[in-house]
């Protein structure tokens, strides 16, 4: 049972967090080979994974498969029981299903449960999104009162991933953990005035001449640079979101979303950890030191890997 994980949920950003948060651990645990795989219901179990070899000098493997829409096939059930009834392997199997409907008190379900490590993440119905926007604030160190909760609510309209990226934005531009309508509200006023949703998405787009020329507007009218970060952060959670799941709903105008959809299609992991790198670079230099110049050519690095 320890070599299968399996998530299943109607929430995706939820079951994605999820599921990182175990990738993540595992790959401390030296399981830094991940292939993905989107299964189908004609999805051959017999045949996509046919290298298994068992060599105690095989690479640790992580084998991340996603089912979408369908309950898992008998098939599909067939191939976990066989493979969690391995003695040995240097491969793991994390698998995710979404969007199934009468999950709980199915045969399937019974099944999975018995041969895998599994999570059943509940959907988060639209009465329930205050009270969880609320505990989400407290994890990142926000207090949030009835009014600006009502507020993020009709901002996001119950979108999870959206809320939880409004948190982080509040989080940066709020002086203190206790947000109200009052204590914010210069705040918001003056983030949503500044061009900080041209600027990250003149960054999706790669387009490095308009994206210079923001930054230097920004700088001028002195938006906070861990906004601006913030900003190309929540563009990046988006994309990566939209590649683990390309039917999730992303909020947005229609062009914006076609936007990361398209670059959620070509940009590679390798490209979106390099962007990671150098924004991590750029948070510490901004902590450390105020050098605009420097600073200007690290934001303008980052367009390098779009």
């Amino acid at each position: 049972m320890a070599n299968i994980y399996c998530f299943i949920s109607d929430e995706p950003f939820l079951l994605q967090e999820n599921r990182l948060i175990e990738i993540n651990k595992l790959k401390k645990e030296g399981y830094l080979n991940r292939k993905i795989f989107f299964a189908d219901k004609k999805f051959n179990w017999d045949t996509f994974d046919s290298n298994d070899s068992l060599s105690l000098f095989e690479d640790k493997e992580l084998l991340d498969i996603r089912i979408n829409g369908f309950a898992p096939t008998k098939d599909c059930l067939n191939y976990l029981e066989d493979f969690s009834g391995k003695a040995e392997s240097s491969k793991i199997i994390i698998l995710s299903i979404e969007n199934v409907t009468k999950v709980k008190g199915s045969a399937w379900f019974k099944k999975i449960s018995s041969i895998t490590k599994s999570s059943y993440i509940e959907k988060i119905y639209p009465n329930q999104f205050p009270a969880w926007l609320k505990s989400r604030a407290k994890r990142r160190g926000l207090n949030l009162d009835v009014q600006m909760t009502d507020y993020l609510t009709e901002l996001t309209n119950g979108n999870l991933l959206a809320a939880d990226q409004e948190l982080k934005c509040l989080k940066l531009i709020s002086k203190n953990e206790d947000l109200n309508m009052i204590t914010i509200k210069d705040s918001l006023i003056d983030s949503s005035s500044k061009d900080i949703f041209s600027f990250s998405r003149s960054f999706i787009n790669s387009n490095a001449q308009l994206f210079n020329k923001l930054l230097n507007q920004l700088l001028i009218e002195k938006v906070p640079l861990t906004l601006m970060l913030w900003s190309l952060n929540r563009e990046l959670s988006f994309i990566e979101a939209l590649q683990a799941n390309p039917t999730m709903k992303v909020p947005g105008p229609f062009d914006y979303v076609s936007d990361l959809k398209n670059k959620a299609k070509t940009i590679s992991e390798d490209s979106i950890n390099k962007i990671k790198i150098e924004i991590a670079k750029l948070d510490r230099l901004i902590k450390s030191e105020n050098n605009e110049k420097l600073i200007k050519v690290r934001f303008n690095t980052l367009m390098s890997y779009v």
